[in-house]
């Protein structure tokens, strides 16, 4: 079954979020995981990558957009929500993707903007009510 953690921040900034987005796809490369980040759209993809260019000096975390197929990069940027790696997905959409289920884990970033907080409330409310072991982490 697929793990779901929620990673709650007291933030209420949306870079907040991306750069912990970049937190956690730095541990998944180190870890050799390949990830997925759903985004709403392609402004959020174009703050990501600028977030994720500039994350940490010494590091490098490769990326792709989901449309670039000839690359095997082991972060992939989706704005579709139907992106091929089926190891871990990070939602950063309002809309959860079909197929969160395919994913070995998925990852939802809380911020306390009025917004987020609605669409992952609903993903949390999602889950649970599918029978989905959800857990909560305070950062």
């Amino acid at each position: 079954m697929t793990r779901i953690d929620f990673y709650v921040l007291q933030s209420n900034d949306t870079q907040t979020r991306f750069e912990f987005a970049c937190r956690l796809l730095d541990k998944a490369v180190k870890g050799d995981h390949q990830s997925v980040v759903a985004l709403n759209s392609s402004q959020d993809q174009s703050a990501l990558e600028h977030t994720l260019l500039h994350f940490r000096p010494e590091t490098y975390l490769p990326f792709r957009s989901h449309s670039d197929k000839d690359s095997a990069e082991p972060i992939i940027l989706d704005t579709s929500g139907q992106g091929p790696y089926h190891d871990i997905l990070i939602c950063l959409k309002d809309e959860l993707p079909e197929n969160f289920s395919q994913y070995q884990r998925v990852i939802e970033i809380v911020t306390q903007d009025a917004h987020t907080l609605k669409s992952t409330r609903a993903h949390w409310a999602f889950f649970k009510d599918r029978g989905y072991p959800v857990h909560h982490h305070t950062v």
